[in-house]
């Protein structure tokens, strides 16, 4: 007689597979600043209010008259106020009912299954590798063309870098938008993809590209993901310096002083990368700041190891089973881990003070959603059960002036 898995067996089921919640190197795995910057659970409320001292107090002068007088420079030091609110990403798995009834030994069931589960985990942690390199629109890539020009009756397109093909996948369902920031989406539907190349960056979808009309550099976000995803590097260390009075992050104005707000930035995308990464650290340093990661692109950490020779070595991460490869580079500002991650853009590089980054999160960064005591969950009008993960959080930064980000050519 086949044996009838209720939900309260199911859950001690997951239980055994993940006892203490998630194993976060299934989620984290292989995305390495995602997997190295600092975690801190807790945040409650509705923000966090996240000050940044930019300048210190000017009452100073050789003159005693002058700092005490009423017109003289005494004033206080100067910050900013950010209100650092949570971004929020999901992801879930049905399971057939049949398919739990037909099978009688728990242990092949979880042998069987167990990578549905794991699999919604490491999709859940591509998305978090890519937003934390991103700004936070959820752009993908863009379509590869001229500005205003449709691409035509086709179901075909290309990204805008070739190399942003590997963000997206078979399955994955598409909306796009002639501006990143502003405007709606393209109305007429979604579009699925149903073929990748990721050599040539050409993307099959299951509808023509023409209702209505998809059109050269448009931005690509898979569904329901514009605008929402936490603001990664990109944001908090622009490669073009915010405007005093155009800028508005976590509703704090950063062009007040952009090299301390919004980090150092040269963008000399025909210097070889050891050159960016020399010179940006001694800017840093020059902050104040005491730089010690530099996250890169494979293809940016291949040029970079062939020209200097440098020997690669590898360290652990969280998990010991998680291995990350790098090479050090002597600055002036010290000695650099340069690490290759497979979820930085090809075309930037950054400079990074590790103790200066944390991850803010949540409940369990990610976690499997309990919030009825139950792990799963029966679906209405569905011979099936639901499980879900989730993580509430946002990438925070305390001294941005100690950061910096590098154009790669």
């Amino acid at each position: 007689m086949a044996t009838v898995v209720d939900m309260t067996q199911f859950d001690a089921w997951l239980k055994e597979l993940y006892p203490s919640g998630v194993p976060q190197d299934l989620a984290l795995k292989n995305h390495v600043f995602l997997n190295k910057v600092r975690k801190e659970g807790n945040f409650v409320g509705e923000h966090i209010v996240w000050p940044i001292l930019y300048e210190y107090g000017q009452g100073r002068s050789a003159t005693i008259a002058t700092v005490l007088g009423a017109s003289g420079p005494v004033g206080p030091s100067k910050g900013v106020r950010m209100l650092v609110t949570r971004s929020k990403d999901y992801a879930a798995t049905f399971i057939d009912s049949e398919t739990i009834l037909a099978t009688t030994d728990m242990g092949a069931f979880a042998a069987a299954r167990k990578f549905e589960l794991d699999n919604i985990l490491k999709q859940l942690g591509n998305s978090m590798g890519h937003a934390i390199y991103r700004s936070g629109t959820g752009a993908l890539t863009q379509v590869a063309g001229t500005e205003g020009a449709a691409v035509g009756a086709v179901t075909t397109f290309t990204c805008s870098p070739i190399t942003d093909a590997r963000h997206l996948a078979v399955g994955m369902q598409l909306d796009f938008a002639d501006e990143d920031t502003t405007g709606g989406i393209r109305a007429g539907g979604v579009r699925t993809v149903t073929a990748v190349v990721v050599e040539t960056g050409v993307i099959t979808v299951d509808a023509v590209l023409t209702t209505p009309a998809v059109e050269g550099l448009d931005f690509v976000y898979a569904t329901g993901d514009r605008g929402l995803k936490l603001k990664g590097l990109a944001a908090w260390l622009p490669l073009t310096a915010p405007a005093l009075g155009s800028d508005s992050f976590f509703g704090a104005d950063r062009g007040v002083h952009p090299s301390r707000l919004a980090g150092l930035r040269l963008d000399q995308p025909t210097y070889p990368p050891e050159e960016n990464i020399l010179e940006l650290a001694e800017r840093i340093a020059e902050q104040g700041g005491t730089p010690d990661w530099v996250m890169i692109s494979h293809r940016t950490f291949t040029k970079l190891v062939k020209r200097l020779g440098a020997k690669i070595e590898i360290e652990n991460g969280e998990n010991p089973k998680v291995g990350f490869a790098y090479i050090t580079m002597v600055t002036s500002a010290g000695v650099l881990r340069v690490y290759p991650d497979p979820d930085c853009p090809d075309n930037l590089g950054y400079v990074l003070s590790s103790e200066t980054w944390v991850l803010r999160h949540l409940g369990e960064f990610p976690h499997i959603v309990r919030d009825d005591g139950l792990a799963a969950l029966r679906r209405d009008a569905s011979d099936s059960i639901e499980i879900r993960a989730r993580y509430y959080g946002q990438l925070m930064c305390n001294a941005p002036g100690h950061n910096g980000v590098f154009s790669v050519g």
